[in-house]
């Protein structure tokens, strides 16, 4: 790759929106990729779009975003927008044009070695625009194939009123920084439902075994959670978040609850994440993550485990999308 400053153009196409993206090759080999996409789902349901982007590089690496995503909607209703940016390794598969499927079979039908590098969830209950920053540079670089694709996926599940999804995305590649064909992401992401009934102490868990010696060097994404717009307005809730690394732990791999598993962390633990989200009324809670580590060794027989619960007099969903970077020891 020269090391002069090149412009690449890509056209994104749904069936409202023309969007247009850039491509840029800095002086320090640095590729910034414009995720610049709009698609509007106007029936009732969700709608996975699909933008090609054929990269202009060869053996690149993910390190980084920049810009917002955001979800519109001109009611009060539940609607929920996903924004993915994945690879595709085999060439023959790599889209050319904008592609729509009604759900996840006929996608992983029609890409089944589709892997997600990122992905960002947007929930609410209120009509106007809802929007979260996109923001962070790992410290090393995930190998990415050369056909990329950015995936728009949502809607609502109440009547067929428009739900316009929008990407100002700006994604960022490597081929000199601190990078690794090693480089992985152990993806966390769960979704649960909370009941106002239920004791403010019971808890979602999700185990994620760890396989062989790796390295832990970051974590990013979001998280997001909506209630219903039947709930009295002025109503406060929260929410809790909380990563742990169980070292040697002995709890089955997967998501179990509800339960009080706040009551049995072990002693040895460490917290790798937490956060506590509060409001008050009709609405939802976003927040992006992102968080670097100083080479926190993961070995087999641990665990990556997510805990949510939360303080509410309302039904609550609430849906992770967060991504641990990591890289094996050898």
């Amino acid at each position: 790759m020269s090391r002069g400053r090149k412009h690449f153009f890509l056209c994104l196409l749904t069936t409202l929106t023309l969007s247009i993206g850039s491509y840029t090759t800095s002086a320090a080999d640095t590729v910034s990729v414009q995720l610049y996409a709009t698609a509007t789902n106007n029936e009732k349901g969700f709608k996975k779009f699909v933008f090609p982007i054929k990269a202009p590089f060869n053996a690149a690496y993910f390190v980084g975003l920049s810009g917002d995503v955001s979800i519109q909607s001109n009611r009060h209703m539940y609607s929920m927008a996903l924004f993915t940016l994945r690879d595709i390794h085999s060439a023959r598969d790599c889209p050319k044009q904008v592609e729509q499927f009604d759900n996840f079979r006929q996608l992983n039908d029609r890409h089944p070695d589709m892997r997600r590098i990122i992905g960002y969830i947007l929930k609410k209950t209120d009509r106007g625009t809802s929007t979260i920053r996109t923001e962070f540079r790992l410290p090393v670089g995930i190998a990415v194939s050369d056909c990329l694709v950015l995936i728009l996926d949502g809607g609502s599940n109440g009547d067929a009123d428009p739900v316009t999804m929008r990407s100002n995305m700006t994604a960022y590649f490597s081929t000199e920084m601190a990078v690794s064909h090693l480089t992985s992401t152990i993806d966390t992401d769960d979704e649960f439902n909370f009941y106002k009934e239920w004791d403010k102490r019971l808890a979602f868990r999700r185990v994620i075994r760890i396989q062989k010696h790796v390295t832990l060097s970051a974590l990013f994404g979001n998280i997001s959670q909506a209630g219903p717009n039947d709930s009295p307005s002025g109503d406060a809730w929260s929410v809790y978040h909380d990563f742990y690394q169980y070292k040697h732990c002995l709890i089955p791999e997967g998501v179990s609850g509800p339960d009080y598993f706040y009551d049995s962390i072990p002693n040895n633990s460490l917290n790798l994440l937490s956060i506590a989200m509060q409001r008050a009324g009709m609405g939802s809670l976003q927040r992006p993550l992102f968080k670097t580590f100083g080479e926190i060794q993961l070995e087999p027989g641990d665990c990556i485990v997510h805990l949510v619960r939360v303080s509410s007099d309302r039904n609550l969903n609430v849906e992770n999308q967060v991504r641990f970077v990591v890289t094996d020891k050898k």
